[in-house]
């Protein structure tokens, strides 16, 4: 009787963008914003503020962006309607311009995880990141490492922000995964907890920790006896 091997089930990596891979800078932002249009200097967190970042209501206007509920054009009209900009065309494109340039500076030890997770072949590697279009497009105007991914899910795109169930659900139907064959890695603790939600397993990673993205996952990867990278 032949006995035939069967095919090991399909696993998958799951990476966020921001501060697992790249950094953001909201002063840098704050600061061509204020440049760009003559306001009052603002810091980062101003900035952030005025953008109601943390207002966790679903009338925040960056978190419907986030979600792809308003286009770009209609977020930042409101954004310069709350500085007493005015709303031209022409003001609207300078200030996509403006956050075009907030993930400027990527980790390169996590660089190089992602390129060695590829070049491995044993991992699926997906990208799951909270994101706007503009955010999106600077990244990949100055950043190669997309070209990695089997696939990126941009919040904008899908409909679903981390944390909500739905984010991880959604690229478990789409890639066809499994949950129990899937790791997640983000830096917010509330972002991995909708992972686990999901059955998703997690790992917790910010740039700056004493540890790489490679070395933490293949920490993950050997605690479920996974072959590493």
């Amino acid at each position: 009787m032949t006995h035939i091997k069967p095919v090991s089930e399909k696993k998958a990596i799951i990476l966020d963008n921001e501060w697992v891979l790249v950094k953001n800078d909201w002063n840098l932002v704050a600061r061509l914003f204020s440049e760009t249009f003559g306001t009052k200097p603002l810091t980062g967190k101003q900035f952030k503020q005025a953008l109601k970042l943390y207002d966790q209501s679903q009338t925040n206007p960056l978190y419907q962006h986030n979600r792809g509920n308003i286009s770009s054009d209609e977020f930042w009209l409101q954004v310069l309607n709350y500085h007493k900009i005015p709303t031209t065309n022409e003001n609207i494109e300078f200030a996509k311009g403006v956050l075009e340039q907030l993930t400027t500076n990527v980790e390169e030890t996590s660089i190089e995880a992602v390129k060695n997770i590829f070049e491995s072949q044993n991992y699926e590697l997906i990208m799951l990141s909270n994101s706007t279009p503009d955010i999106r497009c600077g990244n990949m105007k100055r950043h190669n490492y997309f070209q990695w991914f089997a696939q990126i899910y941009f919040s904008f795109e899908t409909g679903y922000r981390k944390p909500e169930k739905g984010a991880y659900e959604n690229i478990l139907r789409a890639r066809d995964l499994k949950p129990q064959n899937c790791i997640f890695v983000d830096d917010k603790e509330e972002n991995l907890e909708g992972a686990k939600a999901a059955g998703i397993h997690v790992v917790k990673y910010k740039i700056g920790d004493k540890k790489t993205l490679q070395e933490v996952v293949n920490e993950k990867l050997c605690e479920l006896s996974w072959e590493q990278i």
